[in-house]
């Protein structure tokens, strides 16, 4: 074991032992492609594999029919009124494979397919699981919508949009708090079956009744009936836009990637498996990672109603106080929270770490002081560290692609590929297909085989950019990490009916680091390979990164490739010194990395992972006209940070929240109201995967209330780089009024101290909390964008305040900036026209159209998106400092 890999913690805890955990895939088989492509797979073919869970279900009920299956507290109500959690409700195998039956049975009886599906609207609980065992067994797929679409939205904008997409026959829902959504968007004829409660305008199916329906042999005719290519459900992701896509999950697609776990992870089959587990099931972590888990293994889930929020972490630290789990997933701000806890909670060390053989996080970067926590936590109760792992996925399709080999992790690392997957690294353009994973409409193919989606076409492999092979799996260089990030993490792509074609993986590797100047850094003693990235990734199956979110190199690589089409000699010129320069850095970097090639003859050590003897980057013919960035030029990216965004529950500071979670961010979503603000970060967690948003309520003109959101915004999602201050009020009042008096002064007084004095008091905490970071690799450190006015050049009649507000705004925005420049702090002011906002749409039709009209070009409202566009923009053009920029279509403001 190499020490310099562990991630340090205190002496004793760096120097600790790991409790024994075995992996199953450590070899990789790596063959060169054309155009400096490779393909990696995995040593160890994919072992046969059930051509349905249900098979897994029904052997488990037959072998250990007394062993939990599902467990969840019951809800009970106390003396005082009130509810809360009590004791386990257990399920076992022998129940669930019963009621499985008899609900099966109900939904043949009712004619249910894949053209009529049921829809669950519920968070996790016995009965979501009764009820998807149920549709197992009858081959009828099931649709777990987020609660967020029913619980949290007004115009259930979403689950129209859901329904419209699968036309189901059947809804379930957990309790009567979904009765709003069912009303404004299920038909009445559709029957509804109720799992608590009635609804007060239709009637609803108990779901006991549904649970005790007469099994007949229809039930085992259509079990027999179902196969490989049966549909299982379809779970929903947002993408990156905001209508969600149906990602078709079929048998084969879940038993194979089950299979790929277990032979990567063999911990899941060395002995009883325990999960205490609260990600939910309308993702493909917890839905069909975890849930898969135990029907396959014949384990127990302890289903948690914690969540990693301030409200809800109580409930996950006395959950395990109790239960003890064999193997543990989690995201980071779980990890966080557990962490934290364990630093004086003897109870929750004393059971947590009692039997846990793995820990494992997924969704975002597990930030370095949560690593040494653990540790020191970890070898101060049992003398061990939990080897903490972690690995990369397809978003709604294949939750598990990649996985480490070793205890040597580090933040970052992505693993290898896990058996029957081939992973493609290189260039750009290039498709490959996860054999056993690509399951369309159209039916899979055997395992090795090309496959095609739903609509026909071939489909991507797991996307992979080039790394170095350690003992950690294939790592991202750092000056590489974010267009990794990019291209590997999620699933998006094909779709035909709105429905997403499985497996189909639109990933861009051509965002990578060009050559020369990487072999600058390499000349100059800069090249550190296998430098630690903790905070600087996401390298998980959640949450994941979205395609497209690095668009920005292969459109500067082609702008470049057409500078150079009439660049002549000076291209040439440029591309031989470029070759030069890239073969130095692979040879550096095989150095490093002892990769460099073996003598004939030559054996690896014994015991230790075998490199391939291959060049691991490859250097393609270079067609840029002019000399690449040098290695000072990379701006600020937004996937994997962390954005302070105050203004946040509505308007223009909700379509910044949105549009930085879409970009990969992890968003403090702040608002004066906290209601709003918690819907905002409910629609985002929802959308995005939990953790990536946290409501926080706070006036930007309190001192200590947002310091205090700060604290907590730090403490949950990691420290901020970027400040999106979007807050402010308005109001006109004419200096005289009518009545000849003169205005409140504190009217006045009011809108600046939030406008004007709660700018600054933002950008101060920001910036005390931010200069104390280590700067990234070109000296930034951080990002803030102001909201200004127009009004702060075109003030009108009776906007004194709100005009000398804003003025105020845009007067300290260079003076900022001058004075952060050595903190490597760059601000920015945007100074917005009129918008269309909730507060524009309050105005009358007629007044929304005649401000439209006012507007040279284009004459209408200002888009909130686009307020979003470019402040996402300023972040990451790192040469935009100390500026205001009006965005008003031309719009100059007329005295009145």
């Amino acid at each position: 074991m190499n020490a310099m890999d562990i991630p340090p913690g205190p002496p004793d805890a760096a120097q600790a032992p790991f409790r024994p955990l075995r992996f199953g895939v450590t070899r990789v088989q790596v063959r060169d492609g054309e155009r400096g492509t490779h393909y990696l797979r995995a040593e160890q073919a994919l072992q046969p594999y059930p051509d349905r869970l249900t098979d897994r279900l029904r052997h488990w009920a037959h072998t250990r029919p007394q062993r939990t299956l599902f467990a969840r507290r019951r809800r009970e109500v106390r003396a005082d009124g009130t509810t809360g959690l009590g004791d386990w409700q257990h399920v076992t195998f022998a129940e669930a494979w019963q009621t499985a039956r008899a609900i099966a049975q109900g939904l043949l009886s009712r004619g249910l397919s894949a053209e009529r599906p049921v829809l669950i609207l519920s968070e996790n609980s016995l009965e979501h699981a009764l009820l998807a065992l149920g549709c197992l067994v009858a081959g009828v797929p099931w649709v777990p919508a987020s609660p967020a679409y029913a619980l949290l939205s007004s115009d259930f904008d979403k689950l129209r949009h859901v329904w419209r997409t699968v036309t189901p026959g059947l809804v379930f829902a957990q309790d009567t708090r979904y009765a709003r959504a069912i009303q404004a968007v299920v038909p009445t004829e559709v029957e509804t079956v109720l799992a608590e409660g009635a609804l007060p305008d239709r009637p609803a199916t108990s779901f006991s009744a549904l649970a005790s329906t007469p099994a007949t042999d229809a039930v085992d005719a259509a079990m027999a009936a179902t196969g490989p290519d049966t549909i299982v459900k379809f779970l929903f992701t947002s993408g990156s836009t905001k209508a969600p896509k149906a990602v078709i999950n079929t048998q084969r697609m879940w038993c194979a990637n089950q299979q790929q776990m277990t032979q990567s992870m063999p911990v899941l089959a060395e002995g009883d498996l325990v999960l205490v587990d609260w990600l939910p099931w309308n993702h493909t972590f917890g839905g069909n990672h975890n849930f898969g888990m135990v029907l396959y293994h014949g384990g127990t889930l302890y289903i948690d109603d914690g969540k990693p929020t301030p409200a809800l972490i109580g409930e996950t630290l006395r959950n395990l106080r109790e239960i003890a789990p064999t193997v543990y997933f989690n995201v980071p701000t779980g990890f966080e929270a557990i962490a934290h806890a364990m630093k004086t909670d003897d109870a929750l060390r004393r059971t947590l770490l009692s039997r846990v053989r793995m820990f494992f996080y997924a969704g975002a970067a597990l930030a370095q002081p949560i690593w040494d926590s653990l540790y020191e936590s970890e070898v101060r109760e049992t003398g061990e560290r939990i080897v903490m792992t972690s690995g990369l996925g397809m978003t709604e399709t294949g939750p598990f692609a990649l996985f480490v080999t070793s205890p040597d992790v580090r933040a970052g690392d992505l693993g290898i590929p896990t058996p029957g997957l081939e992973v493609k690294s290189g260039a750009r353009g290039h498709r490959h297909p996860p054999a056993p994973l690509a399951a369309g409409g159209a039916g899979a193919p055997a395992p090795g085989a090309p496959g095609r989606g739903a609509d026909g076409r071939q489909q991507l492999g797991a996307g992979g950019c080039g790394g170095g092979r350690r003992g950690g799996g294939w790592r991202v260089h750092p000056r590489l990490a974010n267009a990794h990030r990019t291209c590997a993490a999620g699933a998006r792509g094909g779709r035909r009916g709105g429905r997403r074609a499985a497996g189909d993986h639109g990933h861009r590797p051509g965002t990578r680091d060009p050559p020369a100047a990487a072999a600058r850094r390499a000349d100059a003693g800069r090249h550190r390979p296998l430098r630690d990235q903790r905070g600087a990734g996401r390298a998980g199956a959640g949450r994941g990164a979205r395609a497209g979110a690095g668009r920005g190199a292969p459109e500067r690589a082609r702008r470049r490739h057409r500078a150079g089409a009439s660049a002549g000699g000076h291209r040439r010129a440029a591309d031989a010194d470029l070759r030069a320069r890239a073969a130095r850095l692979r040879r550096a970097l095989g150095r490093g990395l002892g990769l460099h090639r073996r003598r004939p003859g030559h054996r690896a050590a014994a015991g230790k992972p075998r490199c391939p003897d291959r060049r691991l980057i490859e250097h393609p013919p270079p067609t840029l006209g002019r000399p690449p960035r040098g290695p000072q030029e990379t701006p600020m990216q937004l996937n994997g940070q962390t954005a302070l965004v105050t203004g946040a529950g509505s308007g223009l500071g909700e379509a910044t929240a949105r549009e930085l979670a879409a970009r990969g961010a992890r968003v403090a979503v702040i608002d004066l109201s906290g209601e709003a603000a918690a819907r905002v970060a409910a629609d985002l967690n929802a959308a995005h995967g939990a953790g990536t948003a946290l409501a926080l309520a706070a006036d930007v003109a309190s001192a200590d209330g947002l310091r205090d959101a700060f604290a907590q915004a730090a403490a949950a999602l990691g420290p901020a780089r970027i400040l999106m201050h979007v807050a402010g009020i308005g109001t006109a009042r004419r200096i005289v009024g009518k009545d000849g008096q003169p205005a409140p002064l504190e009217d006045f007084e009011r809108v600046v101290g939030v406008n004007l004095i709660g700018t600054y008091n933002a950008a101060r905490l920001f910036a005390a909390a931010c200069a104390a970071l280590p700067p990234l690799e070109d000296g930034e450190r951080g990002v803030m964008v102001f909201t200004a006015s127009v009004a702060a050049f075109d003030g009108q009649v009776g906007q004194q305040a709100y005009s000398a507000s804003k003025g105020g705004v845009v007067g300290m925005t260079l003076p900022m900036a001058r004075d952060l420049a050595q903190h490597g702090i760059r601000v920015c002011t945007i100074a917005p026209g009129l918008f269309d906002t909730p507060l524009m749409r309050t105005l009358p039709e007629a007044v929304q159209q005649s401000l439209a009209a006012s507007i040279p070009f284009p004459s209408r409202l200002g888009r909130p998106q686009e307020f979003a566009d470019l402040a996402c923009h300023i972040v990451t053009n790192g040469h935009l400092n100390g500026e205001v920029i009006r965005l008003d279509g031309a719009l100059r403001l007329a005295p009145r």
